[in-house]
């Protein structure tokens, strides 16, 4: 088997994780050894009516993957690719359906992500 290279990157792994679940921690653990360093995204939407505060989900996320010292985890507002603007080179996510991938391909590409970058 071949070991993948450690990124000299930093990753941003989106999502409302209302509430976290055992699927979002098994993602988030794949995905921080792959990286430098992984900023887990916690959406803050005033719009939805959530189970959890964005401050009661990010302190949730932290307790649970207290021993990864590679991932952040962070609340914002607004749009995931105005977040990842900042020093932030790489995407990851989980996907529950086959459906949901060209959906968010196509988004990463129209914002100017893809294979290429």
């Amino acid at each position: 088997m071949t070991e993948l290279a450690l990124r000299d990157d930093r990753a941003i792994l989106p999502g409302s994780f209302d509430p976290p679940t055992r699927g979002h921690f098994d993602v988030i653990r794949r995905a921080a050894p792959l990286f430098a360093r992984l900023v887990v995204a916690v959406v803050e939407n005033p719009e939805k009516r959530s189970l959890f505060t964005a401050e009661e989900r990010v302190e949730l996320i932290e307790r649970e993957l207290h021993d990864l010292a590679r991932v952040e985890v962070v609340s914002f507002r607004g749009l995931t690719v105005d977040l990842a603007a900042h020093s932030l080179t790489a995407a990851a996510a989980g996907q529950r359906v086959t459906v949901e991938l060209p959906a968010e391909w196509t988004e990463l590409t129209a914002c100017g992500y893809g294979a290429s970058n």
